[in-house]
């Protein structure tokens, strides 16, 4: 409990930043209708819509694969179980809701 008020600090800052940003960001458009309608067209280009969700799976492959190893590592090391088993849980889930997710999909087509 001695960390609650740094995460909190933390997570406030990270929650004001974003927010910033993003009135920021609504300002600038607002004054370039130009520049609204050429970000409108980039966030809906199908070709720019591919090549996020394909750079997502690539990074959802390698995670698997590091956090995989990781878990492997803290195993060797002998780290208490009350660590390991919930990054265990939190892995198996994410591979569970991937293989969810793959198998609806795959019934669509």
């Amino acid at each position: 409990m001695k960390t609650l008020p740094y995460l909190c600090i933390g997570l406030g800052c990270g929650l004001f930043g974003h927010g910033f940003g993003e009135y920021i960001s609504k300002k600038a458009i607002e004054s370039d209708p130009k520049l609204a309608k050429q970000i409108e067209i980039d966030t809906k280009d199908e070709r720019n819509i591919m090549i996020g969700n394909m750079a997502k799976a690539k990074g959802f492959d390698m995670m698997l694969y590091v956090y995989s190893a990781l878990l492997l590592t803290f195993a060797l090391m002998g780290i208490s179980f009350t660590v390991i088993i919930p990054m265990v849980i939190a892995y198996l889930f994410v591979v569970g809701y991937s293989i969810y997710h793959r198998t609806k999909i795959e019934k669509s087509f």
